[in-house]
C-alpha cells in the first residue's frame, strides 16, 4: 500500500521449494491462485541473481523481453527484490554468502513507472528486515516444535513414572499380604490367591478334592493344607492311585 503496488507477494523457500507465502492486492484481499499471478520470470531472474529489479514499464523493458508472463498478464510496473540474510544473522554453520530465503514481488497492471530506482533503497531496506522477521519467526516455530515434543516426553515419562509406582505399590501389597506357606515358594498373583483359597480351608474338617493336570502341584497343596491345618501334627499320607493294580481296588 506504501508503494503503491496493485499486488504484492512475499515467496518463501520451503524445503528447497520457492512458495507463496502471502498474496495480497490494493483492497488487502487475498490473491486466489497467487501462483499464476506473478511473473515466474522475473521472480527466478532475482532469485538467480541476488539482486533486486525494479521496472518501470516492464512491456517495453529490454530485460524482461523474454518474459511471456509480463505480457500475457500486461504487468506495467514491477519491482522484485531478494530477501537475503547476512553473515551476521546466520549461525556458524552457515556459509559465509549471503543467503537467499525469498524475494517480495510488486506490480501494476494499470500504472507505468509505479516503482522508480529512488524507490530501490526503500524496498532494500524492508527486504532486510522481512529477512530477518522470517528467520527469526522460523526460528520460534523450531523452538515450539522442540518444546512441544519435549514437553510430549515429559508426558510420556510422567505417566510411565506413574505405572512404575503403581506396579511398585502393588509389588510391595503384595510382599506385605505375602502367606508363607510351608514348602512353597511363589510370585504371581495368581499363586497368591490359590494359596489365599488354601489358607481358608485348611481349617475345615471337610474332605477335599483338587483336580488338575498331572504335574500342576495337586499334593504339593495337598501337603499345604494338612501343615496348615489343626492335624499338622499327624502323618500326611499321600497314596499314587495309578500304582494300585485295578484288583486290588476291587
Amino acid at each position: 500500500e506504501f508503494m503503491g503496488a496493485e499486488r504484492g507477494f512475499i515467496c518463501l523457500f520451503n524445503g528447497g521449494r520457492l512458495e507463496i507465502a502471502q498474496a495480497r492486492n490494493l483492497d488487502q484481499e487475498e490473491i486466489l491462485n497467487a501462483q499464476r499471478k506473478l511473473s515466474q520470470s522475473i521472480v527466478g531472474q532475482v532469485i538467480a541473481s541476488g539482486e533486486p529489479l525494479v521496472s518501470m514499464d516492464a512491456g517495453e523493458d529490454g530485460r524482461l523481453s523474454e518474459a511471456e508472463s509480463i505480457h500475457k498478464m500486461r504487468i506495467r510496473s514491477v519491482a522484485c527484490i531478494p530477501l537475503t540474510l547476512h553473515p551476521a544473522h546466520l549461525s556458524v554453520s552457515d556459509s559465509k554468502a549471503l543467503q537467499i530465503i525469498g524475494c517480495v514481488y510488486l506490480d501494476h497492471r494499470f500504472q507505468p513507472a509505479q516503482f522508480l530506482d529512488d524507490d530501490l533503497e526503500l524496498l532494500q531496506v524492508f527486504g532486510a528486515h522481512a529477512a530477518l522477521a522470517v528467520k527469526n519467526a522460523n526460528l520460534v516455530a523450531q523452538l515450539e516444535d522442540r518444546n512441544a515434543r519435549l514437553n510430549s516426553r515429559l508426558e510420556n515419562s510422567a505417566a510411565q513414572l506413574l505405572q512404575t509406582e503403581s506396579l511398585l505399590q502393588d509389588a510391595l501389597a503384595d510382599a506385605t499380604q505375602r502367606i508363607d506357606v510351608p514348602g512353597i515358594v511363589y510370585a504371581s498373583r495368581s499363586m497368591h490367591k490359590v494359596l489365599g483359597l488354601v489358607k481358608r480351608v485348611a481349617d475345615q474338617d471337610l474332605p477335599m478334592l483338587l483336580t488338575g493336570e498331572s504335574g500342576t502341584g495337586k499334593e504339593v497343596l495337598a501337603r499345604a493344607i494338612h501343615e496348615l491345618s489343626g492335624r499338622r501334627s499327624r502323618p500326611f499320607v499321600p497314596v499314587n492311585c495309578g500304582a494300585i493294580p485295578p484288583d486290588l481296588f476291587e
